[in-house]
């Protein structure tokens, strides 16, 4: 913890950092210690030991990755987000790894050397208190868990985005999409868009046949792809649909309940059952609020809808080209 407080101090001096935003960081970097001890037992977010189990491994200078099972030694997990992950932590320059609160520690140092840097980008003030105080971030940069790579990666891609730093974009959108390649396709989508939209199409629009032209060419490549590789994409939609549904199973009141398993037979049912799904995912946990953490996140989940309606609607009033 001391170490994490240092290292936060200093970068925090070097740049500025507001004050009362460096104290809240320095605040918020003690929740490991309340994570996985007085506030939930690590067994409530179980991935933590697979995550710990690695890191230690690396630590102890053991850094086989295939060749684990095939020696039959399964205490190591080799799928490549945990590895990566791994690696972060291991690399970091946290003295002693021994404990599922030692990985909280870091996430929290990664991330609030990542809010200090967006501090100095003049941000708006209120998404960085957002960042540190949202309770679901709190509690899941605090555990030996990847979200806050997730969030840090994201957050590095856009930003490189927005300032047109395109030889620096593909690194951190790459790590993102080997950490929760879910993610990382979303945002990759959203680059390309943006891409698009503020740098091709702005340059050739002057000339109404390149810019007709290039639309088709768009449309043929796009069409061709999904003909060819529709059914690989809608076999990815249905593994995870089914990943998703078991581990809702598991988390709901009913442990005998149903595991939720989902087909999509076609696209169409895709398109048909997504809004629902979006809208579940939205104001999760509902229904099952059983905790306060949990009325907490659903809280919260209607208080991030709610400023993302307020802020398409000053989008639509004040920019309409930029809100399409």
């Amino acid at each position: 913890y001391l170490t994490t407080i240092f290292i936060i101090g200093a970068v925090g001096i070097k740049f500025k950092t507001e004050k009362k935003i460096f104290i809240l960081l320095i605040l918020t970097s003690a929740m490991p210690l309340l994570i996985n001890g007085p506030f939930m037992p690590w067994y409530a977010l179980s991935d933590q030991s697979k995550y710990l189990r690695n890191t230690m491994i690396l630590r102890d200078f053991d850094t086989c990755l295939g060749d684990c099972y095939v020696r039959g030694e399964e205490e190591k997990d080799t799928r490549i987000h945990m590895v990566l992950s791994a690696y972060l932590w291991a690399l970091s320059p946290m003295p002693f790894i021994e404990n599922y609160n030692s990985i909280g520690l870091i996430n929290r140092l990664y991330l609030s050397l990542m809010i200090i840097f967006i501090a100095t980008q003049k941000n708006s003030k209120f998404f960085i208190y957002f960042l540190i105080l949202s309770p679901s971030l709190l509690l899941y940069s605090s555990a030996a868990l990847r979200e806050s790579f997730i969030v840090i990666t994201t957050m590095l891609t856009l930003y490189c985005l927005l300032k047109k730093r395109y030889y620096l974009l593909w690194l951190p959108l790459l790590f993102l999409l080997f950490t929760k390649i879910q993610n990382g396709v979303l945002v990759l989508l959203m680059s390309l868009a943006y891409l698009y939209i503020y740098t091709i199409h702005s340059r050739i629009s002057k000339s109404s046949k390149l810019k007709y032209s290039t639309n088709i060419l768009i449309i043929v490549t796009a069409t061709i792809l999904f003909i060819a590789y529709g059914p690989i994409l809608l076999n990815a939609i249905n593994i995870f649909a089914n990943s998703f549904g078991v581990e809702a199973a598991r988390n709901s009141l009913d442990a005998k309940g149903s595991l939720g398993i989902v087909v999509y037979g076609n696209f169409f049912e895709v398109i048909i059952k997504l809004p629902i799904k979006l809208l579940a995912f939205f104001i999760s946990p509902f229904p099952e609020i059983v905790s306060p953490i949990k009325a907490v996140f659903f809280l919260e989940n209607l208080f991030i809808i709610l400023l993302l309606i307020i802020n398409f609607i000053r989008l639509y009033k004040k920019h309409l080209q930029q809100f399409y």
